[in-house]
């Protein structure tokens, strides 16, 4: 059984979102040609789309602040691998954080769990870019044990921008969603 986390229902904002998965697309088509020379591209072994729900407790404000921060990532379509088709993560972390901060959950280990129950043990760095009112975030590192052991990834999240008037008094910024791409790249 998978597990995928809730999708944001449709409402203000909706150009915000078409740009937002637009960059997702080109962020997922750019990053294996941009991490390997034109001579020896490579084409992923698969390719695997979802989305992002962050929760920041407490809320994220202007002034730094300890803040445990959750990513549930659910990849709800895989392709290239015929037994494999989604997947779940969830990353948690105590960071210092603030709506200016923005954060990264930083190098980090993470584990997939794939609907054939296998797991994959990832070792990612991360490079933030804040344009155009998303952020998206390129994790690139392999796999270090479990299923595609040996294999490199490049994991792109885009998430839109918080909201500066939620910065500026508590609750703040509590969630955050947006779209996640998962590329496993030839030994």
């Amino acid at each position: 059984m998978s597990h995928h986390p809730p999708r944001s229902a449709a409402g203000p904002g909706h150009h915000a979102r078409v740009i937002t998965v637009l960059a997702m697309m080109l962020a997922a088509l750019l990053t294996p040609a941009l991490t390997t020379s034109p001579a020896h591209a490579e084409d992923p072994l698969m390719v695997c789309t979802g989305n992002v729900d962050q929760s920041y407790d407490p809320g994220l404000l202007l002034t730094p602040q300890q803040v445990q921060f959750t990513a549930s990532i659910g990849y709800a379509t895989c392709l290239g691998d015929p037994d494999v088709f989604d997947g779940y993560t969830e990353l948690q972390a105590t960071v210092t954080n603030s709506c200016l901060l923005n954060q990264l959950f930083g190098n980090a280990l993470q584990t997939i769990t794939w609907n054939n129950g296998q797991t994959s043990t990832l070792a990612v760095s991360e490079v933030r870019v804040i344009a155009a009112g998303t952020v998206t975030i390129t994790g690139t590192g392999s796999v270090l044990s479990g299923r595609y052991v040996g294999h490199r990834v490049v994991q792109t999240t885009v998430i839109a921008t918080p909201d500066v008037l939620e910065c500026l008094a508590p609750p703040g910024v509590t969630r955050a969603s947006g779209n996640v791409t998962f590329a496993l790249l030839p030994l």
